[in-house]
């Protein structure tokens, strides 16, 4: 692997993983640290909401799986 392909590499992990520190944030601030159990109302909020977080929460999945393969590959490649 050339040094160039390496940088490409570390380049597109690096921006996945952005995106991953970014959504698990997001699914965590917004979502889960609002919900408390003791009020009725964040019952309701937590299920209105849930779609949306859900979604969210696939995007990130499919970003780790990404950088996953690409470090696996990545590593084959270099051994």
């Amino acid at each position: 692997m050339s040094d160039i392909n390496m940088r490409d590499v570390i380049g597109l992990a690096a921006e996945k993983l952005g995106d991953i520190e970014y959504l698990a944030q997001e699914i965590r601030e917004e979502y889960f640290e609002l919900y408390d159990c003791e009020k009725p109302t964040c019952m309701s909020s937590i299920v209105h909401e849930h779609k949306r977080y859900t979604s969210l929460y696939r995007i990130l999945s499919d970003c780790v799986r990404d950088v996953t393969q690409l470090l696996r590959e990545t590593q084959k490649q270099l051994t």
